[in-house]
């Protein structure tokens, strides 16, 4: 995750791989999170989403 976009260039390749991965999995599951019954996965989408704007 980045605290700030200049903090990309400190970023390897499998670093910014894994975080754009992560990033694309939030913005597929996000549509999803009134749907989801589990009380714990909802928690842990909804940390997710909080965080995505530091992902890639």
């Amino acid at each position: 995750m980045l605290d700030a976009r200049r903090d990309l260039h400190g970023l390897d390749q499998t670093q910014i791989r894994l975080s754009r991965h992560a990033k694309n999995l939030v913005n597929a599951a996000q549509w999803h999170l009134d749907d989801v019954q589990d009380e714990r996965l909802a928690d842990q989408l909804s940390e997710w989403i909080a965080v995505k704007p530091s992902l890639v």
